[in-house]
């Protein structure tokens, strides 16, 4: 692409409503993807994981004309995770009429514009890719790491996922990684996966009184009954313990205690009343036969 001359600019700007420095900019920047589609061989006949300069991706193209509105909290946390925890999902790039656009990501790539990163990780889709439908399954996984470097999937979301990665047949070594987590981290959200329907159901439905800890907590448990499960978890809900039904041997053992404390009270009336002491064992025999003591 030849490079615009400043009489030409001029005229252009006048058009556009932009600038000559800004016009200057655009071509600059036209110049450095070329240069860097150039050298890369891009776009290549598969998908490529590559190193980009992030002022070269546009992030215009799929947000339908909305902005991202940085002054939000929202958009602040997001910055701080980033740049706590790094780039954890790398955003997803294409060629589109000669320029580098941002398919998935959007959020992350400006984020990382604002903290002058200068180069970042990323996929850059091939034209076969990005003329095909992308499946399903690869979009869901992105939006799930998305909301990952946000912070917004739920403990659930989590155990799901984790799940299915295991499924596939990844080590947890391999999902802590792509997490930023540990191994332990992984293996407790696995154990939620697999959790009773009816503990899993009663968790969404009541999804704001269960945070990552109480749940990590409890799947650190070598083994939990379905109805100790649920029982645990209403409390959590309710604020309050549940009656627990006594065992067998626990009302046995209630009844014996009883029993012992009926026969000492027995005992002790009988040296009171003398006339009850002199048919002790005709009145023990009773009471026994009646099962008061």
């Amino acid at each position: 692409m030849a490079k615009l001359s400043t009489s030409r600019l001029d005229r252009v700007h006048k058009s556009v409503g932009a600038s000559v420095n800004e016009m200057k900019k655009i071509d600059e920047n036209q110049e450095k993807i070329e240069s860097f589609l150039k050298m890369r061989g891009l776009p290549g006949e598969g998908d490529q994981l590559i190193e980009i300069d992030p002022m070269l991706i546009s992030t215009d193209q799929n947000l339908a004309g909305r902005t991202i509105d940085k002054s939000t909290e929202k958009y602040k946390s997001f910055l701080l995770s980033i740049e706590t925890d790094g780039l954890l999902q790398p955003p997803t790039i294409y060629l589109h009429e000669g320029k580098i656009v941002c398919k998935f990501g959007n959020h992350r790539v400006e984020a990382c514009k604002d903290l002058k990163h200068k180069t970042i990780r990323c996929i850059f889709l091939s034209a076969k890719h990005v003329s095909d439908d992308i499946d399903s399954a690869e979009d869901d996984d992105r939006k799930f790491m998305e909301n990952h470097q946000s912070k917004k999937n739920s403990p659930l979301v989590y155990a799901s996922w984790v799940k299915r990665k295991v499924d596939m047949g990844l080590a947890n070594d391999q999902i802590a990684k792509r997490l930023g987590k540990d191994r332990e981290w992984v293996r407790r959200y696995f154990k939620i996966s697999e959790w009773p329907d009816s503990a899993k159901d009663y968790i969404k439905n009541f999804e704001s009184h269960f945070n990552q800890s109480f749940l990590h907590g409890l799947a650190k448990r070598s083994s939990i009954k379905e109805q100790d499960l649920l029982q645990i978890l209403r409390e959590k809900v309710t604020g309050k313990e549940e009656k627990k039904l006594p065992t067998r041997k626990g009302a046995e053992a209630a009844i014996s205690t009883k029993k012992s404390s009926l026969v000492s009270a027995f005992d002790e009336l009988c040296k009171k009343d003398t006339e009850i002491g002199q048919h002790r064992e005709l009145v023990k025999k009773a009471l026994m036969e009646l099962r008061l003591i």
